[in-house]
């Protein structure tokens, strides 16, 4: 395998709580999230729909979550930032909840150089009784611990927002909810890092800014037949905001679900089926 296959690989055997919770082939996920991704850094030939499209799902309860963090762990030692939509504020900041949790005490070094905002931030509990911890201002003297992982609701201020951007630049993972304004904000925050990043010497980074879409609950996303054509007439807010996303063209749209049959059925009607 791919240096960073490896390394992927290293990293999650040592984390327990995800080893123990992994029940797929972990190898082969991790070199076809890889080649994914290292064929479509410098292919941007079509940049407004996404280059790979790849399906993950399993029963209820099946521990999904595992495929979704191995994603993102791969992605981000290639530099790569993940945007994870879910269903509800609920589902959000469980997801939140489960990937700090299983992430905690890692170190996955970002390839990037990272430059300090005008404040820093960090997640941190208000008060020890928090089942969730908040978005508050780095204390003075303490040192910076880079975060892993973005909570959409967090990130209100201008400042917040600043500060996310160089984290997305690092290659983070932004979990979001499926609502209209929550998609646009990530959306926003996405362009933001894509214009910053292009806007930096060329020596300083290997490639643009790219990110990887990965969406839990895949089928709550597919609503109406107007939501995956061209054309917006008969779709919703939430799939018009869905297309403006993938027209940002990220390098992996990954659909996870316990349902996929469904998600089959609506790529066969867009060709996107094989």
């Amino acid at each position: 395998p791919p240096p960073k296959v490896v390394q992927a690989f290293n990293e999650i055997m040592g984390i327990p709580k995800l080893r123990s919770a992994i029940r797929f082939e972990l190898i082969p996920f991790l070199c076809r999230v890889h080649d994914n991704i290292v064929a479509n850094l410098t292919d941007q030939s079509n940049p407004g729909e996404p280059h790979k499209f790849m399906l993950g799902g399993g029963k209820c309860q099946s521990r999904k979550t595992p495929l979704k963090l191995c994603m993102f762990i791969m992605g981000r030692l290639l530099g790569v930032s993940t945007l994870l939509l879910t269903t509800g504020t609920s589902g959000r900041d469980d997801l939140f909840f489960k990937f700090t949790d299983m992430l905690r005490g890692c170190d996955l070094p970002s390839p990037f150089e990272y430059f300090e905002p005008s404040e820093e931030f960090c997640y941190r509990k208000k008060v020890e009784t928090d089942t969730l911890t908040s978005l508050l201002k780095l204390p003075a003297g303490q040192e910076r611990q880079a975060p892993l992982v973005l909570r959409h609701g967090t990130l209100g201020t201008e400042r917040r927002k600043d500060w996310a951007v160089e984290q997305l630049l690092q290659g983070v993972c932004l979990v979001a909810n499926n609502s209209c304004q929550a998609m646009l904000t990530a959306r926003q925050l996405l362009e933001t890092a894509k214009t910053r990043g292009a806007s930096r010497m060329i020596s300083r980074r290997r490639h643009p800014f790219q990110f990887l879409l990965i969406m839990d609950e895949a089928d709550d996303f597919y609503r109406t037949e107007a939501g995956t054509s061209e054309n917006d007439d008969g779709a919703i807010k939430m799939e018009k905001e869905m297309k403006r996303l993938r027209a940002l063209g990220p390098l992996i749209k990954f659909d996870v679900s316990a349902t996929l049959f469904a998600i089959y059925l609506t790529l066969v009607k867009i060709n996107r089926a094989v």
